[in-house]
């Protein structure tokens, strides 16, 4: 009889992250692409109307998900990162301040032709990263803090299907 008990408390102790209907769920955050292309200062715009920002990608874990995720449902987009090297070309900054750390970039990127300050998962390179104008038209990739349930897997409640 102990061992259902246990069970039951593990269960029960587990924290859970959602996300609102039509996001997605990975670990602690969640994610949601707008239907259409804008350029960055739009698109940061667009995300911050949804209480998140554009996505600040820190692991390799993270990046595989969500490339995973942009090759599933991407229909031909490439999808805004929230950093630039606006300030300091070559020295890219998420739109928080901070620094970052972890880099996709595609083998020739990034290469600052024509002043490419803003950054993207580009659909013709595989969703790895390049740098590209921030006047140029992209679809925002929003992240934001899941919110706890307290129990549960983690699993998320939103749809792929808002992707693309």
């Amino acid at each position: 009889m102990l061992l259902p008990l246990i069970i039951v408390s593990t269960i029960v102790g587990c924290n859970a992250f959602n996300c609102q209907n039509g996001w997605i769920t990975y670990e602690n955050s969640c994610y949601y692409v707008g239907p259409d292309d804008v350029h960055y200062t739009e698109a940061v715009h667009y995300c911050s109307q949804r209480n998140s920002h554009l996505v600040y990608v820190e692991t390799a874990r993270e990046n595989s998900f969500l490339k995973g995720r942009l090759d599933t449902y991407g229909t031909g987009h490439s999808y805004w990162l929230g950093m630039t090297d606006e300030m300091s070309e070559g020295i890219w900054q998420w739109n928080s301040g901070n620094s970052v750390y972890y880099f996709n970039w595609a083998p020739t990127e990034p290469q600052n032709h024509n002043n490419e300050d803003c950054a993207v998962f580009h659909k013709s390179l595989n969703f790895q990263w390049a740098d590209v104008p921030c006047a140029s038209g992209r679809r925002p990739l929003c992240e934001n803090a899941g919110y706890n349930t307290g129990t549960g897997t983690g699993t998320g409640t939103g749809t792929p299907t808002e992707i693309g």
